[in-house]
């Protein structure tokens, strides 16, 4: 299947003015606001070809081992030179690192959604007196 057009344009969008969600490139694409909310175009074969394309696993792999091992560079200047220096800190230059990925993940769809991972925690016993507290904290709201 090609990839297409419009799915391009939206890309070509957000890649062009930083900051602008894919939401709101689709908006100026003109795609109809429950198609947009429904996050259903990252589903589409079309836009997984092109995320492949634009943004490979091996290209993301790549740039994410050098941004988690990128050095925050700073500028000092030196009084005998007249000149500034470059010192690099080892330190990772947290921001580019985190504002990087963060946008690739969340295109690709590997982000985790809001809310984070879910834990549910089950209670076995054979005591009836744990299993009638265990349904209390339930009824209560506790758990």
């Amino acid at each position: 299947m090609p990839i297409m057009e419009r799915h391009k344009r939206v890309l070509k969008k957000m890649s062009k003015n930083v900051g602008l969600t894919r939401n709101d490139a689709m908006v100026a694409e003109g795609y109809k606001k429950t198609y947009i909310d429904s996050g259903n175009i990252a589903e589409t074969d079309s836009w997984k070809l092109l995320m492949e394309k634009e943004l490979p696993d091996s290209l993301l792999a790549k740039r994410h081992k050098e941004l988690l091992n990128k050095r925050e560079v700073i500028k000092e200047f030196n009084d005998i030179t007249g000149l500034y220096d470059k010192k690099v800190i080892d330190e990772p230059d947290t921001q580019a690192v985190s504002k990087g990925l963060e946008m690739a993940y969340k295109l690709k769809r590997k982000y985790p959604t809001e809310g984070g991972v879910s834990v549910n925690t089950v209670i076995i016993s054979f005591d009836e007196s744990l299993r009638a507290s265990a349904k209390g904290w339930k009824e209560s709201g506790k758990i």
